[in-house]
């Protein structure tokens, strides 16, 4: 496939993923507005148990002047809530997720299965369905961002943790040194750090290199897995092809890891970068890791729902070879679209906020004129009401757009797995 069709085909995916979003709207509210509204309210919920939990008394909207303001307390009082009864904290919040889940799917398979099948949900605006489809989806989704990752990073979070307590339990200890070496009476305890520093060894531990051996195996891993990924199907390669292969997965793991590196170091303060410098490099390794295995999970749930099946079958296609990059760059443009979306909706949302104060001045000055100097005791509550009902509409359709697009990009990573290529 040349590269005009490789983009068109990046293009094609994205353009789906928002076309759907928007072109499916009616069909999306129709189906999605109860499981929604639920999703606020569960969230609220939420929020105020584990406030209630954290106080010691029931908390409520009388409590505090905004929702808002409920959540940075929830920030504050957190700690507070599993100190007072972590039991029931944790039930509170496992149970709010595995609630979320239900409803998420209650209008995420049906709409999958719309964009991948093109089948139209059922009918009706007051439906809450829970079936096989939506329990696939639930498994499905949770393999491709919760389980996957945890089995890829759980080996190297384990190595690395033992390393570092081993590490800090070298230089934690105190050693007996002679400072007068023709005194043996002469003693004095100076710390690890010194001890090592005074015998010229303190450089393997701050360059991190028991670190380093620890990560090297997983190193070695993720360059097999895309020398590997990355072989031609079908073709006898030569030496020549092998060595090409492995130079230059090579060359882009270590690119990938390396610019990731460069960039989360550039955010850690200047004067805490000395000493961990490789562990941000470990980290950095582990996120590449964790989005590889990602965006080859990515199609799973689309596929589950729509064939009806936890089969894997062709979720591999999708992603195989080179398509991977296809996958990557069209998930970038669709994260970039929809970020200059939101971007022109919040810049219009401050507009709105603006026009609104404007008309509020000018309704102020009116009733003034007409009240002999008296202000109208019923505009502060309607714009009030108006400003905040706008509100919950502009984040509703925000929600809908975005679940909108979900769908539709699982829906056509579905349909690539459906198509035979050689």
């Amino acid at each position: 496939m040349g590269p005009a069709a490789v983009i068109g085909r990046i293009f094609s995916i994205v353009g789906f993923s928002l076309s759907f979003g928007l072109q499916r709207m009616e069909t999306i509210l129709r189906v999605a507005w109860l499981p929604v509204t639920l999703l606020l309210v569960l969230d609220m919920a939420t929020v105020f148990s584990i406030l209630s939990i954290a106080t010691g008394r029931f908390i409520s909207f009388a409590d505090v002047a905004t929702y808002g303001e409920a959540q940075q307390a929830l920030v504050m009082l957190w700690s507070g809530a599993l100190m007072n009864d972590r039991t029931l904290t944790l039930w509170v919040v496992f149970g709010s997720i595995a609630l979320q889940l239900v409803l998420i799917s209650s209008f995420m398979a049906p709409l999958t299965r719309y964009a991948g099948l093109g089948e139209r949900p059922a009918p009706g605006a007051m439906r809450l369905p829970f079936g096989p489809d939506q329990l696939r989806f639930i498994l499905a989704y949770l393999f491709s961002f919760l389980i996957l990752p945890a089995l890829l990073l759980l080996p190297m979070a384990v190595t690395a943790l033992y390393v570092i307590n081993y590490i800090s339990e070298v230089l934690s200890q105190y050693y007996a040194a002679f400072p007068n070496p023709d005194s043996l009476h002469t003693v004095e305890i100076i710390p690890a750090t010194d001890y090592y520093a005074g015998q010229g060894r303190l450089w393997v531990y701050s360059l991190g290199l028991p670190v380093a051996a620890a990560a090297a195996p997983f190193a070695l891993i993720a360059w097999g897995v895309l020398f590997a990924h990355f072989r031609p199907r079908g073709v006898r390669e030569g030496g020549g092809g092998v060595l090409v292969r492995a130079v230059g997965s090579l060359i882009a793991g270590g690119g990938a890891v390396g610019l990731l590196w460069m960039f989360l170091l550039d955010q850690v303060p200047l004067e805490l970068r000395a000493g961990i410098e490789h562990y941000v490099a470990i980290f950095a390794m582990a996120i590449v890791i964790l989005l590889y295995g990602s965006i080859r999970a990515l199609p799973y749930a689309g596929i589950a729902v729509c064939r009806r099946s936890l089969s894997f079958r062709g979720n591999g296609r999708v992603t195989r070879g080179w398509r991977l990059i296809w996958i990557f760059l069209a998930l970038l443009l669709l994260c970039a679209f929809l970020a200059a979306v939101f971007f022109s909706l919040n810049f219009l949302f401050a507009q709105a906020w603006i026009a609104l104060n404007v008309l509020f001045s000018a309704t102020i000055s009116a009733t003034r004129l007409a009240n002999s100097g008296e202000e109208g005791q019923w505009v502060v509550p309607v714009f009030l009401w108006s400003w905040n009902i706008f509100k919950i509409v502009f984040q509703m359709f925000v929600t809908f757009f975005t679940y909108g697009v979900f769908a539709g990009l699982l829906g056509r990573l579905y349909r690539e797995s459906e198509i035979e290529e050689p």
